[in-house]
């Protein structure tokens, strides 16, 4: 075996010369080699490529004499990109820049295998884009249902089909004669009457869209129908040894009844059983002929844990449906991540393949995963019921309980389903429910925290196109402990020929020939970009031209200025990071600016320094100067530096105040009396009408999510009589309409296109500026863009080492505001006295208000979401 060195040589001598050497084995002695005649090596190793090409053409059956330290200037490079397996979807959700290797200015990184992975990734992309010859959907229905040992008896058609009102007869059969007992006698194959039916020859799959989970029309049904069963079989003799197909039959029964008159569209494509685990996918016959390559695969985690899937091929494109179900139990949290890890880790499709189920275009992971809520029983209880009574506490309530998820925080942290992605949820726990007396108001087992146990995950690659239309629970089937969980989505594949995407594969390469050059003649334009003045949250592009004005391909990648650096500042993005620059093409790449609350108020000073790198060989980094000027907010700001300047944070940022400090923000006063002065005391009802199904993202700040995805509300004229009602800054969306100015021209009289609709954001943005340069409020604004500004300023108001979760009066929460410092005192004391001028209007506002205030001044408390509402609601209850 052969080994190389690389290395060059310089101190006293005037040229750069190169040495190699090779090691035939250890035992024998190294030779070296020296030139510094790099161009004439160039021409030596171009004959080399040329030869061994020669070689290959005229004498294909002979294995080519390849060597390792050669493959870099070899002829083309033949990787798994170009065979019909996807590559792994966990690589490809990483950034490509973050796969690269280490590099910084004035040291590029390992470039062979950096040009390796760019042409790879660029031949793959551009292939497959190049060879498509349209898109194709399908809609695909993907259910999971922990059946707690059940033999079907009741409908399944709302888990299914996705309504129940529908005209067909609903065929499944009486109860007993799908008992363990009377089935064992019925040896016929459940699927046997509608599989012999001739397949439609429609060539193309029918395209629909399903948009909610109750009004399923039964032409809307979908093409792939993907359903996961759990504890499927809980008798001893199962959990020893079981090859009987007696309830995967009844189920498959069960669920071809719940397609009713459909049922002979049909058919079962493949299923998989492991001890209680079972995983069907069913489809339309009309499709059935599309997917190929069928495999399936288990793996057994305790005695009873186990998954299976399916990966089913169709035009190229490679689904993957994984069914699981993980270790039970609160405390068990780390023993389902670790399940996870195991399974990720043993599920492949045959040893011999070695394909594991994460080379797909798309991975769908459904099953009873069994994790919990982080938060008291009681607790838990209260929030639900509060839910269900009370319309604004709906999705509020459940959107506070999933921030404890455990599910949700093992992958935002990276321990368990990183990279997968959930649809927010809107239902109710699924689990644990009891037929028997031990239950709450809402059904749930006493013995048993609710929890969101049953879920449906995807990763999804970018090769296709998904989305969720729907994803719920179905409380009417009530045979289980579980209830069960589907969702529909619409899936976007690719439409192309196999062979016609490796030949263009190859004739990219081949563009490519030289990419391995060095190059010294990329341009840069401008290589001084100006972005003059920013506001916060103003998002402003700009953007450079790179060009390449060689002969040969080369890539680019900007690096950071120092080796424990960041590519560019938290404030700056940009768009592509890395790339090829093919001869003589330009390529732009887009600056995104945008100051928002992750760039602390300390690393605000628009100006930094972009490194850009061509490889390979170290060339000559380019750098790119990116200036502007930051007009300073108060947002982000802490409150105790507002109260010493001496004025808007706009001219007087970085000067003393001479005099003695504010005992609170301006900013947050000029609120709060402004609220004051419009005596904003009106109802809640009609605004509660208007915030009816809209939708709220989970997060720390629920209300201003919310607000910042709503258009602004058209302002009513202005009288002596007319205000805004407290609910609307505090609690209510605003509906989507348009400002409107007085006597202004419409657009159709001035023969010009409407301007779009400013969204609530636009009118944060003006309350905002008032406030840093100390203007008047602009008339017309609706309250909501005070509430969101409000809301802002108060984030994190309550310091994280104050403790709440013993406080159960409202004499000792007012104990508890000696730990706060001064100024965060003053501004605590203002906004309760206002809230609580408020609630003695409205005493039935107190909860809401509480909702959403608590989760913003509390933000990093280790309290409980109870405990936090308790605690502000002390302060503002009459």
């Amino acid at each position: 075996m052969a080994q190389m060195r690389v290395g060059s040589v310089g101190g006293s001598q005037d040229r750069t010369g190169l040495r190699i050497t090779v090691s035939p084995s250890p035992q024998d002695e190294p030779l070296s080699f020296y030139t510094q005649d790099v161009q004439g090596l160039q021409s030596l190793l171009g004959e080399y490529r040329r030869l061994k090409e020669l070689s290959e053409t005229f004498i294909p059956s002979s294995p080519s004499q390849t060597y390792s330290w050669l493959a870099p200037y070899a002829s083309e490079h033949t990787l798994p990109i170009i065979t019909s397996v996807p590559p792994d979807l966990r690589v490809l959700h990483q950034p490509l820049h973050e796969r690269l290797s280490p590099a910084s200015a004035g040291s590029p990184g390992d470039d062979t295998h950096d040009i390796l992975l760019l042409r790879d990734d660029w031949v793959r992309t551009q292939a497959r884009e190049q060879t498509r010859k349209g898109r194709a959907q399908l809609n695909i229905r993907v259910g999971t249902f922990n059946v707690n040992g059940q033999t079907p008896s009741q409908d399944l058609v709302s888990w299914v089909r996705g309504t129940s009102d529908y005209t067909g007869s609903h065929l499944i059969p009486p109860l007993e004669e799908l008992s363990p007992f009377s089935i064992l006698d019925n040896e016929k194959d459940p699927l046997e009457s509608s599989t012999n039916s001739s397949l439609s020859t429609v060539d193309t799959p029918p395209i629909a869209s399903t948009s909610t989970a109750v009004s399923v029309a039964p032409k809307e049904l979908p093409d792939i129908l993907v359903l996961g069963f759990q504890e499927l079989d809980l008798s001893t003799e199962a959990l020893i040894y079981s090859t009987s197909t007696v309830r995967e039959d009844a189920w498959c029964t069960a669920v071809f009844a719940a397609l009713g008159e459909h049922q002979s569209e049909y058919t079962k494509l493949a299923s998989k059983q492991l001890v209680g685990i079972l995983i069907v996918v069913i489809v339309r016959k009309a499709i059935a002929h599309r997917f190929a390559d069928v495999r399936t695969s288990v793996a057994g985690v305790g005695i009873m844990g186990g998954s299976g899937d399916d990966a089913s091929e169709s035009g190229g494109t490679v689904f993957t449906f994984v069914n699981s179900h993980l270790a039970a139990f609160d405390e068990m949290v780390d023993k389902r991540n670790s399940d996870f890890a195991d399974l990720a880790k043993r599920l492949t499709f045959g040893l011999e393949s070695g394909v594991t189920i994460w080379e797909s275009d798309v991975v769908f992971w459904m099953g009873d995963l069994n994790y919990r809520v982080d938060q008291p029983d009681g607790d838990v209880r209260e929030l639900l019921f509060e839910a269900d009574q009370h319309r604004w506490a709906r999705k509020k309530n459940l959107n506070a309980l999933m921030a404890y998820d455990q599910l949700r925080n093992a992958m935002q942290s990276g321990q368990a389903f990183d990279h997968f992605s959930e649809h927010p949820i809107t239902h109710p726990p699924s689990y644990r429910y009891s037929p028997g007396v031990l239950t709450d108001s809402l059904g749930y087992d006493i013995k048993r925290k609710p929890a969101w146990t049953d879920r449906i995950l995807n990763l999804v690659g970018p090769a296709v196109m998904l989305k969720q239309h729907t994803y719920t629970s179905h409380a009417q089937i009530t045979m289980s402990d579980h209830r069960p969980v589907s969702a529909d989505f619409t899936l976007e594949v690719d439409i192309y020929n196999e062979k016609a995407r490796l030949t263009t594969a190859r004739s990219l390469y081949r563009q490519l020939q030289g990419l391995d050059l060095e190059s010294r003649k990329v341009g840069v334009e401008p290589e001084e970009v100006s972005i003059g003045n920013v506001r916060y949250k103003q998002r402003i592009t700009r953007t450079v031209r790179l060009r390449n004005d060689g002969k040969n391909p080369c890539v680019f990648r900007f690096v950071p200025p120092t080796p424990e650096g960041d590519i560019s500042p938290p404030w700056l993005t940009l768009q592509p990071v890395t790339g090829i620059l093919l001869p003589y093409q330009p390529l732009d790449v887009t600056l995104t600016i945008n100051v928002d609350e992750s760039t602390p108020h300390y690393m605000r000073d628009l100006d930094c320094t972009l490194v850009l790198h061509t490889g390979p060989g170290l060339g000559k980094d380019r750098f790119i100067v990116v200036q502007g000027d930051y007009q300073p907010s108060c947002i982000g700001i802490p409150l105790v530096t507002l109260t010493a300047l001496p004025g808007p944070i706009r001219t007087t940022w970085g000067q003393s105040n001479s005099k003695q400090n504010l005992n609170a923000p301006r900013e947050v006063m000029r609120l709060v009396n402004w609220m004051m002065d419009n005596r904003l005391i009106e109802a809640f009802t009609e605004l509660e009408e208007e915030t009816t199904g809209y939708d709220e993202e989970a997060s720390v700040s629920e209300l201003t999510s919310s607000l910042r995805a709503s258009s602004l509300k058209s302002p009513e004229p202005s009288t002596s009589s007319t205000s805004p009602t407290t609910s609307s800054i505090m609690t209510s969306p605003a509906s989507a309409s348009t400002l409107s100015t007085a006597g202004s021209v419409p657009a159709s009289v001035m023969k010009i296109p409407p301007a779009p609709a400013p969204t609530l954001e636009d009118a944060a943005s003006a309350v905002r500026e008032c406030l840093d340069t100390n203007t008047a409020f602009p008339s017309g604004l609706p309250p909501q863009a005070y509430g969101m500004i409000l809301l802002e300023l108060l984030d994190n108001l309550v310091p994280e080492h104050v403790e709440i979760d013993n406080v159960y009066s409202r004499e000792e929460a007012f104990e508890v505001l000696d730990a706060f410092p001064i100024v965060n005192v003053n501004v605590w004391i203002s906004v309760t006295a206002f809230l609580h001028y408020i609630v003695q209007q409205e005493e039935d506002k107190a909860r809401m208000i509480a909702a959403v205030l608590a989760p913003v001044v509390l933000r990093d408390s280790p309290a409980t979401i109870v405990e936090k509402r308790r605690f502000v609601r002390y302060f503002i209850e009459a």
